[in-house]
């Protein structure tokens, strides 16, 4: 019996793909995933904390979806516009 060494291979490709996605186990790495992913966004780190420069506070990291309701937040846009444009 031979197995097609091909037939398995998108099922080990969508396993790694399916791994990289979930890596962020630690908060390290999670603040360094965040801070890669919204490059736009001035947000700052100590490799635990993630802080936004614009609102001068931490942002969670619990969840991506925290992040982007952060940055769709009223106070946040008005604080990008007024910094920016003193800039």
């Amino acid at each position: 019996m031979s197995v097609c060494v091909y037939s398995l291979y998108p099922l080990i490709s969508y396993y790694n793909i399916f791994n990289n996605l979930n890596i962020a186990h630690t908060k390290r790495s999670k603040v360094n995933l965040y801070l890669q992913e919204f490059l736009n966004e001035t947000f700052r780190s100590d490799r635990q904390v993630l802080y936004c420069q614009f609102c001068e506070e931490s942002v969670s990291i619990g969840h991506c979806g925290q992040i982007i309701q952060h940055i769709k937040n009223s106070k946040h846009k008005y604080n990008r516009e007024r910094k920016l444009k003193f800039q």
